[in-house]
């Protein structure tokens, strides 16, 4: 299953669901999905939007615009999907806000505590904790593979014994300065820290008005 939650498809009410047309962009992975959850805005008589939904799309009936001809992620694919007055039941619509007050159709099946977390929050934890991994292991994983390599420059020998010890010893105290706030410069520490140290009498010599 691939996705693209922007609400730019719309849909327009008839009998039994919805008619549904749309473009939507960034849905990563959509080559190898079977279904697409898409949103997409409910357009009232006047022409107006009446409600913000979630639908449910089959492959059968959305194409696939290969448009993700990018130098990063490419492996991602995230191309465009375009849906063209496809019906949608009633049964594969979900309504934004009702997920949004915890009251989405399949939580009277799911009670627990799991299917009750707001959306918001798993999304944006989801995507950001691998973005910050991957930045967390960067340094070491570098420092590991130029360890094995021989210089072509400056007389030859291993990187590990050149230039690049002293950046591994920056690494080093880059993440100890992360792990203990007591352990970064004085501007970069927090706050409280500060407020903390100037009341202690022990720690008066060593601390620095902010």
């Amino acid at each position: 299953m691939c996705s693209s939650y922007a609400p730019v498809g719309r849909l327009t009410e008839v009998d039994g669901g919805f008619e549904l047309t749309g473009r939507w962009s960034f849905s990563s992975g959509c080559d190898h999905a079977e279904w697409a959850l898409v949103g997409a805005l409910v357009m009232g008589e006047k022409g107006k939007a009446v409600d913000f939904l979630t639908v449910l799309v089959p492959r059968a009936d959305y194409e696939i615009d290969d448009v993700w001809d990018v130098i990063g992620l490419r492996g991602t694919g995230s191309n465009d999907l375009i849906v063209e007055k496809a019906f949608v039941p009633a049964h594969r619509i979900l309504r934004n806000y009702e997920h949004s007050q915890l009251r989405g159709p399949g939580q009277k099946v799911n009670t627990g505590p799991l299917y009750r977390l707001p959306f918001g929050a798993i999304f944006t934890t989801a995507i950001t904790a691998p973005i910050v991994g991957v930045v967390d292991g960067c340094p070491a994983a570098y420092v590991a593979m130029m360890g094995d390599r021989h210089r072509l420059s400056l007389g030859g020998g291993r990187f590990c014994r050149g230039p690049l010890r002293p950046g591994r010893r920056r690494a080093g105290r880059l993440r100890d300065r992360r792990r203990d706030p007591a352990a970064r410069p004085q501007h970069q520490r927090p706050a409280r820290l500060r407020r903390c140290r100037r009341r202690d009498p022990d720690g008066a010599a060593a601390a620095h008005p902010s």
